[in-house]
């Protein structure tokens, strides 16, 4: 019951935001949607709850996720502040690979008295993939911009250490393999989506 009280406070209050943000009245809402204004007015006073077909359909015409008419405000916050601390850890690896990188570029440079520039190159997929998997949530946006990054840094790599033996058709190899993650990221996406709709369904059934 705890868990559906919230929800009756939640869900009504993402509507109104979202209809008040996208200049809606309740009228215009149900149009798009084929529903009465008086049962917009029933949701967003929280006397009954859209069903889950409904929610979904509500948050194609916002342009949302479905789980953003279930999220509260203060989760996100909570969110928000997990996030910053995820950053800030993350900082903190990439300045450590960074300050062995400038290590060893200082090191060789005296030694071998070359400039060893090419190490700087190698940083970035290091980098990107550390941060790859540091992500513990996986498969989120920030996931996604890590591996891509990861791809082309490490190809962009290959071929300026390798070069005249390998030409620019290496970067070939990068376009499967960026179709094969926007794939399973939107894949991934669409699935946290039918996840939320099945938890609400069970929520339901124990009402």
């Amino acid at each position: 019951m705890c868990v559906m009280e919230n929800l009756r406070e939640v869900i009504p209050n993402n509507i109104i935001k979202l209809r008040k943000q996208n200049n809606l009245t309740q009228i215009d809402l149900a149009s798009k949607i084929n529903y009465s204004d008086k049962a917009i007015s029933r949701w967003e006073k929280g006397e009954v709850l859209p069903d889950v077909e409904t929610l979904q359909t509500i948050a194609e015409v916002f342009n949302v996720p479905l789980s953003q008419l279930l999220e509260s405000g203060e989760k996100k916050q909570k969110s928000s502040k997990f996030t910053r601390a995820d950053i800030l850890s993350r900082i903190f690896f990439m300045l450590e690979i960074w300050t062995i990188i400038c290590v060893a570029y200082a090191y060789l440079n005296v030694v071998y008295e070359r400039n060893f520039w090419k190490l700087f190159l190698i940083g970035v997929p290091v980098s990107s993939f550390v941060l790859f998997l540091l992500d513990r949530r996986k498969h989120n946006i920030s996931s996604f911009v890590c591996g891509t990054v990861f791809i082309w840094s490490l190809l962009t790599c290959i071929f300026i250490y390798l070069l005249p033996v390998v030409t620019w058709y290496v970067f070939i190899i990068g376009i499967p393999l960026q179709g094969i993650m926007i794939i399973k990221y939107i894949f991934n996406f669409r699935q946290r989506d039918v996840l939320k709709i099945k938890k609400m369904k069970v929520k339901k059934e124990k009402k």
